[in-house]
């Protein structure tokens, strides 16, 4: 059988009748090389040099082309792939070439995804650039509600958040913020109708900025602070259409959840030329990196099919999964028994990006966490009223663990102790396979601009991207002199674009819905969230809960490093055009047993000698026990509170009866050197245990303070030793 290397022009290299290539494929899963060849030699034919640019001439001006794009024939296979010339001299021409996925790594490297050839552009119509600006505002109000499909959805995201003035006022720097009440819109009480408020840069504004310490009032255009973000599964189909290759499979665009999930950007001037260039709506990170987190994060793997310039998109969890059968059956074709080669069981350890302020967690892991707090919180609303016996809360609507900061709880009286960040990690001693994710985990703001004059407008709940925003297209200036605007970098971070709110129920009189966008699966008010059909959305991009990214893409991995995965190296007796059939996402059965390909070494031209194949079982191997190996974590509500009892001697309730003023002044708790807050609060706040409550266990502080008043016209002064006797009491 004769191999045929030819260059895209059709010009075909000389080589001998009987010319083979040793070729090796790999499974991107177990290694990020691509499949490639082993090194190969041409015959220093003049035609050879020629189409090899010269590379042995030492006196050539100019360097060779670093790859040369071939097709390889082997009776009825084609391959395409990249040439890499390795040596030259005046007796040999050395080389490889790389197959499928490894075509493409050489460009991913170093391609930024806003430099990605051909990128769109969305341009408005008009004949004046207010024209433009108008038509933009117009179009984006209707990807808003949902009236349009687009590639690129819109919601109000903080950038940056900075207090300034006397009073520490916080300054918020809002990309597609819109009004949230009608008073505040229309100068009246107007009915919303369920609708969601326009965008505040519907028209030339004032904003208020910090600018060198100071508040600076700004002067900007019409659609200045406004910027869509890209669905992912756009971003995906323009990344490979630009290598020249379609899309087999696009699961963010079939899945009812991950087709909502978007990429986000900081460009506040995105759209004040009435253009919406997709270049300015991408992250600074390079093509490899961006797909590189979408692996780490969902197990995502894409397999490269050069010969139908196609790619297809597979997760790891539906490869690892032995219950998910889609295998190939090689038996008949095994021409000797397998080898197997036993490895090390390991644990998968996922390491969450933590940096952006606000998401920082108390402790690295969840079980950790819980364990310092009892497993005990209680999920509060919004608008909840306070109950004074429970001191443990997760605010379900901004996704942070919080107690109350005295024995004195009331609705705003918190102190944040966690936001919901945690990494995996069972601590089983067992050595790591660890992943670390490179996108931003956002906190939620809870809006409360209005929150003072309008109690109920503080129910808007806002992703905070806080990377400073940048500009593309405007400069700015203070008192008619330039200033630098940051060119801040847009670092990588993915949300769920939800769509309009659904807050009529709340006030739909005086407030506006809005889009929201998450990174998990709750509405504004921390709600778990369904689709039209009733169907729950089950995926956060946390980690650690049920819906978190473990449970849903990592658990089977997981499983398999812990139980499985021995290597096999078996030989078989394969045509190459059947060989050209294997996919390394695709399960392989011999014997009964399932595989995962990790490679596969095979001579292009020679029919006679075995296809050698490197194997990974995929079977659990016992003893193992999933259930407690990946047990979720989680807390319960608080089954205990403290109930004290005070006794005051001598008893202070005289003095007020007798009309008298108290004063209290050197107070103290017994057993601390000085009053300290903190220390008298996290003695109250630590729900009582399930054995203090059984034992019946109390404590008692003790509390020393002078008391002043005036009687008949004197001044009159006492001590008084206050005793609080704490018991465990069951919640009823």
């Amino acid at each position: 059988m004769s191999i045929k290397i030819q260059t895209l022009e059709g010009e075909i290299f000389d080589l001998p009748a009987d010319y083979i290539i040793e070729s090796t494929k790999t499974n991107p899963v177990f290694t990020p090389k691509g499949s490639q060849t082993v090194p190969i030699s041409f015959p220093p034919t003049g035609k050879n040099k020629r189409l090899t640019g010269n590379a042995h001439r030492i006196d050539k001006a100019d360097r060779p082309e670093a790859t040369i794009k071939v097709l390889v024939e082997s009776g009825p296979v084609q391959q395409a792939g990249l040439l890499a010339i390795q040596s030259a001299s005046g007796s040999l021409i050395s080389a490889n070439i790389g197959w499928d996925e490894s075509e493409m790594y050489a460009s991913m490297k170093k391609t930024m995804l806003p430099n990605i050839p051909d990128l769109p552009v969305y341009s408005a119509d008009g004949a004046t650039l207010d024209e433009k600006r108008e038509q933009i505002l117009s179009h984006l109000k209707d990807v808003m509600n949902g009236q349009i499909p687009a590639d690129y959805a819109i919601f109000p995201l903080i950038l940056k958040k900075e207090t300034a003035g006397e009073n520490d006022r916080e300054y918020l720097e809002i990309i597609n913020d819109t009004f949230i009440s009608t008073n505040e819109e229309f100068g009246e009480i107007l009915p919303s109708n369920g609708s969601i408020g326009g965008f505040r840069a519907k028209e030339h504004r004032i904003i208020n900025r910090v600018y060198d310490s100071e508040v600076i009032p700004f002067d900007v255009p019409q659609c200045y602070g406004m910027s869509p973000f890209l669905y992912v599964s756009k971003v995906l189909e323009l990344i490979f259409k630009s290598y020249g290759f379609s899309l087999e499979n696009n699961p963010f665009c079939d899945h009812p959840q991950l087709s909502k999930l978007v990429v986000l950007n900081n460009t506040m001037d995105a759209v004040i030329t009435g253009n919406i260039f997709y270049r300015d709506l991408m992250p600074d990170v390079s093509v490899e990196e961006f797909l590189n987190a979408l692996k780490n994060k969902f197990g995502l793997t894409y397999f490269v099919n050069s010969n139908t310039r196609s790619v297809r998109f597979s997760f790891m969890r539906d490869m690892f999964d032995p219950n998910n059968r889609d295998e190939l059956d090689l038996t008949k074709y095994k021409t000797d028994h397998p080898t197997i080669t036993y490895r090390e069981n390991r644990q998968l350890k996922l390491v969450p990006n933590n940096e952006i302020e606000g998401a920082e967690t108390k402790s690295e892991f969840y079980e950790d966490f819980l364990a310092d707090y009892g497993h005990q919180f209680k999920d509060e609303y919004l608008n909840f009223e306070a109950d004074t016996r429970y001191t443990l809360l997760f605010l379900v609507w901004n996704r942070r663990y919080a107690s109350y900061r005295s024995d004195l709880p009331s609705p705003g009286n918190f102190s944040y102790l966690s936001s919901d960040f945690f990494g995996w990690d069972k601590k089983d001693k067992l050595p790591y396979e660890e992943i670390t994710f490179t996108d931003l985990n956002l906190p939620m703001f809870s809006e409360d601009r209005f929150e003072v004059a309008y109690p109920s407008m503080s129910n808007y709940t806002v992703l905070m991207y806080l990377v400073d925003y940048k500009h593309k297209h405007s400069d700015a200036s203070v008192s008619g002199k330039s200033v630098s605007v940051s060119a801040a970098t847009a670092k990588l971070a993915f949300a769920f674009a939800w769509g309009k709110s659904d807050m009529e129920s709340s006030s739909a009189y005086t407030l506006y819905n809005y889009s929201y966008a998450s990174q998990d699966n709750r509405n504004w008010n921390g709600e778990l969230m369904t689709d039209s059909a009733g169907r729950r959305y089950d995926i956060s991009l946390n980690i650690q809960h049920e819906d978190g990214l473990f449970n849903r893409f990592w658990k089977q991995y997981d499983a398999w490093l812990r139980h499985s995965g021995h290597e096999v190296d078996i030989t078989i007796k394969m045509s190459e055009f059947e060989l050209s059939k294997i996919r390394a996402d695709r399960k392989i059965m011999i014997d009964n047993q399932l595989y995962l390909l990790e490679e596969m070494r095979y001579q292009m031209g020679n029919s006679v000698k075995p296809v050698e194949l490197k194997l990974r079982a995929i079977r659990l191997y016992e003893p193992y026990n999933l259930e407690t190996e990946q047990a979720i974590a989680s807390y319960s509500p608080q089954k205990y509170y403290w109930r004290g009892e005070s006794v005051k001697n001598p008893d202070t309730e005289k003095y007020l009866t007798d009309q008298g003023m108290l004063i209290w002044i050197d107070f103290f708790i017994e057993g601390y050197r000085s009053f300290d807050e903190d220390a008298r609060s996290s003695m109250i706040i630590f729900p009582p245990t399930e054995k203090q409550y059984q034992n019946q266990e109390t404590f008692v502080l003790r509390y020393q303070y002078e008391v002043r008043w005036r009687q008949n016209g004197l001044d009159q002064s006492s001590t008084v030793t206050q005793t609080v006797t704490y018991y465990p009491t069951q919640i009823t």
